[in-house]
């Protein structure tokens, strides 16, 4: 059995598509299923799409304004009611940044987010410091003390 290439993470992002073999505009979809290499996509549309039709798609992070675009192509797809369950393989492998904002929006319920661009201008004021500064920072003088200090890096 052939072991996946990148991990993959259940989702619901709102995304929009479009085929330019069929010349609609965009349309509405969602994300399901989503890894560096591929997406699962619920298509909202009932006209027939088809496995090897090539995509653009619009995957939304935290607002409407909030996009990036892929492009990929259908590997496989299936009708269920009135709508189309399908695979897409991408183009290219999502870089680090755009791989990190989704797995920060998978991770953590949209309704929370707030961003610089959100806020009126008078919500933003105070102290922005979460936490005081480090009282000392020691500096690595040798390359064994540089590799021992990347080592000990830790994110907070």
């Amino acid at each position: 059995m052939k072991k996946r290439s990148f991990s993959r993470f259940d989702t619901s992002l709102k995304a929009c598509f479009f085929i330019k073999e069929r010349d609609r505009g965009w349309e509405d979809c969602q994300i399901t299923k989503i890894s560096r290499k591929g997406m699962g996509v619920t298509f909202c549309t009932e006209e027939k799409i088809t496995p090897g039709s090539a995509l653009n798609l619009k995957v939304y992070t935290s607002q409407d304004s909030d996009y990036f675009t892929v492009t990929g192509t259908v590997k496989w797809i299936e009708h269920y009611k009135n709508i189309f369950l399908g695979g897409i393989e991408l183009n290219e492998i999502l870089d680090e940044p755009k791989w990190l904002q989704l797995i920060y929006f998978i991770k953590n319920p949209r309704a929370n987010h707030t961003t610089i661009k959100s806020l009126e201008p008078h919500e933003i004021k105070g102290n922005f410091h979460a936490a005081p500064p480090p009282e000392k920072v020691i500096l690595p003088t040798t390359k064994l003390e540089q590799i021992k200090a990347i080592l000990n890096y830790k994110i907070m």
